[in-house]
C-alpha cells in the first residue's frame, strides 16, 4: 500500500475510534439486550391471582394473532414448556439485537406484550401484566422493566472513550513514525482499530457461538491492543531477530 494512503487510512480510523462511541454508544455497550418476561396460564393459580390483583378483563384479551410477528414468536416458544407448578410462572428471557446492529443473531425487536394493568398502579416503575388468548386458552403475560445502559453506562463510558482516544493517539503516533519505515505495523494497528470499530459484530459473532462478551471486554481490547503491538515490536521481535542473526 502507498505510504501516504497508509497514512490517510491509519488517521481516518483513528478519528472515527472514539467519533463512533460517541455517536452511537447504545449499539457498542448494548448491542445485545435481554429482556425478560413470564407467562402463567389460566389453569394456575398465578394467573387468576394476576388477574385479580391487576385488575385485568378478561373480555378484552389480545388474540395471539394481532401481536407482532417477534412478539408471537417470543410467545409461542416457550409455550410447550409451561407447567402447573408451585409458582404458575414460565419465566422467559430473549436476546435482543440494538436497532443499529448490521448482523443480528437474535430478535430484532423486542417483544411488544399488551400493558393491560400493573400490580401497583401507584409506584413509579414496575411490572406490566397483558392478557393474551391463544387455542381457546387465555395467558397472563408479565412484562418486566427494561433499563438501557443506566449506571453502568456512566462507569464504564469513560472508561472505553478513554481507552478508545488512547488507541487513536497511539495508531496516530504509529502511522506518523513508521508508515514509510514499517508498513506492516501501521497496516496492523489499523486493521486492529477496524475490529475495535466493529465490535458490536465481534458481541454478536460471540453469541453465535454460545460465548457472552461483556462490555467491560471493550476497554480491555483496546488497551490490550497498545499493549500487544508494544511488546510484539519491542521486545518479542527484536528477540527473534536476534535469534534468527544468530542461527545464520
Amino acid at each position: 500500500m502507498n505510504s501516504r494512503a497508509l497514512l490517510i487510512a491509519a488517521f481516518l480510523v483513528g478519528i472515527l475510534l472514539p467519533g463512533a462511541l460517541i455517536a452511537s454508544p447504545g449499539v457498542y455497550y448494548v448491542p445485545l439486550e435481554s429482556h425478560s418476561y413470564g407467562i402463567a396460564t389460566d389453569s394456575t393459580d398465578a394467573f387468576h391471582s394476576t388477574v385479580a390483583e391487576a385488575d385485568l378483563d378478561r373480555e378484552n384479551a389480545t388474540a395471539v394473532s394481532d401481536l407482532s410477528p417477534a412478539t408471537q414468536r417470543a410467545f409461542d416458544e416457550p409455550r410447550s414448556e409451561l407447567t402447573d407448578g408451585e409458582s404458575g410462572w414460565q419465566a422467559v428471557t430473549v436476546t435482543v439485537c440494538h436497532d443499529s446492529l448490521l448482523v443480528c443473531p437474535a430478535y430484532d425487536e423486542a417483544p411488544d406484550f399488551p400493558h393491560d394493568g400493573m400490580t401497583d398502579p401507584g409506584a413509579r416503575t414496575g411490572n406490566s401484566y397483558g392478557l393474551v388468548e391463544a387455542d381457546d386458552e387465555q395467558y397472563v403475560v408479565e412484562t418486566r422493566d427494561v433499563t438501557s445502559l443506566g449506571f453502568g453506562f456512566f462507569v464504564v463510558h469513560p472508561i472505553a472513550l478513554s481507552s478508545f482516544m488512547l488507541y487513536a493517539f497511539y495508531l496516530g503516533l504509529t502511522a506518523m513514525h513508521y508508515h514509510d519505515s514499517q508498513p506492516a505495523r501501521v497496516v496492523g494497528c489499523t486493521a486492529y482499530g477496524v475490529l475495535l470499530l466493529c465490535w458490536p459484530l465481534v458481541v454478536a459473532a460471540g453469541y453465535t457461538l454460545g460465548l457472552s462478551i461483556s462490555v467491560l471486554y471493550l476497554p480491555v481490547a483496546a488497551l490490550g491492543g497498545i499493549g500487544a503491538t508494544a511488546l510484539w515490536y519491542g521486545v518479542i521481535r527484536t528477540l527473534l531477530n536476534r535469534a534468527v542473526n544468530r542461527a545464520c
